[in-house]
């Protein structure tokens, strides 16, 4: 049997995908034309130096009628600035940024 020998290597992570359902968001601005879009999931991608959301959900007729036609919205944050995104999302992205780079013990086998 051999000795396992502990060794420190510092982890660094290159993404972080977070895909959640959303119930209760407020309709967003469609950037696509009139209405809105009503949230049913958002999906976060964490890098270094940015975080980009896309919010998935059904398109609103500006006369408030609810549709079953899907629509996306896209949001980029360079260097963390989410100034322009709604709160919610902005919490959200907040809320499911990756913990800073770590140094932890591994087992070299």
């Amino acid at each position: 049997m051999t000795e396992q020998t502990a060794v420190t290597a510092t982890v660094t992570v290159l993404e972080q995908r977070t895909e959640l359902r959303v119930t209760g968001a407020p309709d967003l601005r469609n950037q696509h034309g009139g209405g809105h879009l009503r949230p049913i999931e958002v999906t976060l991608a964490h890098r270094a130096g940015g975080v980009r959301a896309q919010v998935y959900g059904h398109w609103v007729r500006s006369t408030g009628e609810v549709t079953d036609a899907p629509l996306t919205a896209n949001y980029a944050a360079h260097g963390g600035d989410m100034g322009d995104w709604p709160e919610w999302l902005a919490a959200l992205a907040r809320q499911h940024a990756p913990q800073a780079n770590t140094a932890m013990k591994v087992v070299d086998v």
